[in-house]
C-alpha cells in the first residue's frame, strides 16, 4: 500500500490559499507600522518595532507548530483553523493598538523623564498586541508542509513551492498596502481587506481538508521512492 495521494486540484488550492495568506500578512505588516507611527509619532520607531513583534512572532510560531504539526491527524485543516485564527486576532488588532495608545497616554506623566522608559512601555504593548497573529502565521508553513509532504522526496520540491508562493504573495501585499489601499481605502478598511483574504484562505483550507487526515504508516515510509537529483548545470543556474 502507498502512502495517498494529492490531487492537482486541491494542491493548486492550498497554493492560492498561502499566496492570499501571504498578502495578508504584509498588508498587516505595513498598516500596524502606519497605525504605530500615530502612536510613536516616529516613523523609525514604529517600524522597528513592527518589524521585531512580526520577525519574533514568525520565528516562535514556526518553531511551536513545527513540533506539534507531526501530532496531528490532519495538519491541512488544523492550518485552515489557524487562517481564521489570524483573520480574527488581525481585525482586532486596531483595537488592541488603540488600546495600547491609551495606556501609554496615561502612563505618559509617570515616566515622562526617562525616554528609554517611554520606549520600553511603548514596545511592550505594541508587541503583545501583534504576537498572536504572528505567532499564528508563523506556524502555516511547517503546518501546512507536513500537511502536504507524504514521504521525503516531495519535502524539497513542495516546501519550495510554498515559500516561493507565500514570499510572491507577500511582495503583492506590500505594494498594494503601501501604494494604493492606505492611499485610497484608509488604515481601518485596509486590514479589513487583509482580514478579508485569511478568511478566504481559511474556509478553502478547511473546504478541500478532508482526504488529508491520514498520513503515511511505518511500512510507507520505508518504501520512499528516490529522491531526484538536480543536474549540477541546473544546481549552479540556481546558484547564481
Amino acid at each position: 500500500m502507498t502512502a495517498p495521494t494529492i490531487s492537482r486540484l486541491r494542491f493548486t488550492v492550498l497554493l492560492v490559499c498561502f499566496f492570499l495568506s501571504g498578502s495578508a500578512g504584509l498588508v498587516y505588516q505595513v498598516a500596524w507600522g502606519k497605525a504605530l507611527g500615530l502612536i510613536f509619532g516616529n516613523t523609525v520607531y514604529a517600524i522597528s518595532t513592527v518589524l521585531a513583534a512580526f520577525m519574533g512572532g514568525l520565528a516562535i510560531g514556526s518553531a511551536w507548530w513545527g513540533r506539534r504539526s507531526e501530532q496531528r491527524t490532519n495538519p491541512v485543516l488544523l492550518y485552515g483553523w489557524m487562517e481564521l485564527g489570524v483573520a480574527a486576532t488581525g481585525a482586532v488588532s486596531l483595537a488592541g493598538l488603540a488600546a495600547v495608545r491609551r495606556i501609554y497616554l496615561a502612563a505618559h506623566p509617570l515616566v515622562a523623564g526617562s525616554a528609554p522608559a517611554l520606549l520600553l512601555l511603548r514596545f511592550i504593548g505594541a508587541t503583545v498586541v501583534l504576537f498572536l497573529p504572528t505567532f499564528l502565521m508563523g506556524g502555516t508553513l511547517p503546518v501546512l508542509v507536513q500537511g502536504l509532504t507524504r514521504h521525503s522526496a516531495e519535502l524539497g520540491r513542495r516546501l519550495s513551492r510554498l515559500y516561493w508562493i507565500n514570499t510572491a504573495g507577500a511582495v503583492a501585499g506590500t505594494l498594494a498596502a503601501g501604494f494604493l489601499l492606505l492611499a485610497t481605502v484608509g488604515l481601518r478598511a485596509t486590514v479589513e481587506i487583509a482580514v478579508s483574504l485569511n478568511v478566504v484562505a481559511g474556509v478553502l483550507a478547511v473546504a478541500v481538508a478532508r482526504g488529508f487526515g491520514r498520513q503515511p504508516t511505518a511500512a510507507e515510509l520505508s518504501t520512499e521512492p528516490p529522491v531526484t537529483r538536480i543536474p549540477a548545470r541546473l544546481s549552479g543556474f540556481l546558484l547564481a
